[in-house]
């Protein structure tokens, strides 16, 4: 975005695909002009279904004449003058979306996945070639690898805040000599974990190449004859808010 507006200058985007997905998407966006110091308006909105578009269109203030319905909907969403579309339908539909938007002279985000099989992707492919020769941008979700929090948290790891990183490859498992893989993983955490907001006790034995996780006295994962045997301790919590206390280490 940055790259084709200055600050100050005002800037047209529009959605196709209404979803849940689709008005999160355009939410972020609104709020991603707002830290640049961009004005953005909503020019077009288009979903195969008319309730979609109509949900949307009062969420963010859009005008009968810029709501379209239908599974040619797109179209009207090419022919806007919107500089950037968010393309956030069923991954089905994302190459041909993809093909109409750039041939219309518009920057897309693509959502994931940008296609459902081979002929799909290598078409996105091929159009990232068109994109480029047309001076385009396309930006695709990439699990939050643009949110200001995780890259504030990579900087901080590169700057050796947490000291020095040991990189573990989980698709290098070790084998045995007849070439199957030599250790498990288990994920039984069904039924482990007590409600929201109650303490979970998590323990975690570490013995030379092998590990077991118990989280409330059931195992939950196990595995062996693992590549790295020592190194630092780590507490991860996957996108969500967690505490920890009462933390011991035992020999």
């Amino acid at each position: 975005m940055a790259a084709h507006s200055a600050p100050g200058n005002k800037i047209k985007v529009a959605l196709v695909g209404c979803g849940g997905r689709g008005k999160a998407d355009l939410k972020n966006f609104l709020a991603a002009c707002k830290i640049l110091g961009l004005t953005c308006e909503v020019v077009a909105l288009a979903d195969a279904f008319e309730g979609a578009v109509k949900d949307a269109s009062e969420k963010f203030n859009g005008a009968d004449d810029r709501c379209h319905v239908g599974f040619d909907a797109y179209h009207k969403v090419a022919g806007s003058d919107a500089e950037y579309v968010l393309l956030v339908t069923p991954p089905i539909f994302r190459p041909l979306h993809l093909e109409a938007m750039l041939n219309a002279g518009k920057n897309v985000f693509v959502e994931k996945p940008v296609a459902v099989d081979a002929p799909g992707c290598r078409k996105v492919i091929e159009l990232g070639e068109v994109a480029k020769s047309k001076g385009l941008g396309i930006s695709a979700g990439m699990q939050c690898r643009h949110a200001a929090k995780y890259l504030k948290n990579k900087a901080l790891v590169d700057a050796g805040a947490i000291g020095e990183t040991t990189e573990v490859n989980p698709e290098q498992i070790a084998k045995d000599k007849k070439g199957k893989p030599s250790c498990r993983r288990l994920n039984l955490t069904d039924g482990s974990k007590k409600p929201l907001g109650e303490w979970n006790q998590m323990r975690i034995v570490a013995n030379g190449s092998g590990i077991e996780v118990f989280v409330n006295g059931t195992l939950v994962n196990k595995g062996w004859n693992s590549s790295v045997t020592e190194g630092a301790i780590c507490l991860q919590a996957e996108k969500a808010n967690i505490q920890f206390r009462n933390i011991r280490i035992k020999e």
